[in-house]
């Protein structure tokens, strides 16, 4: 089984913020940068751009923060 995406942790709650949020699925990836856009969460729009593919596996598998023990 493949290692799941370790996501920085200012990173992992700035998607949650934007999942409740609610304005769009998290599949679609350019409506989870808007929102992420109009929040202010700059980190997590440039983190999403930086790592499509990863972004894709996290929503589908799930991710791990950075610094979580295993």
């Amino acid at each position: 089984m493949a290692e799941r995406v370790r996501l920085p942790a200012t990173v992992a709650e700035q998607l949650e913020e934007v999942r409740q949020d609610g304005r769009c699925n998290m599949l679609d990836r350019p409506c989870v940068q808007a929102v992420a856009n109009d929040l202010g969460h700059h980190e997590l729009v440039v983190w999403i751009e930086d790592h499509q593919r990863e972004y894709g596996r996290l929503i589908l598998e799930g991710f791990e923060m950075e610094g979580a023990s295993r």
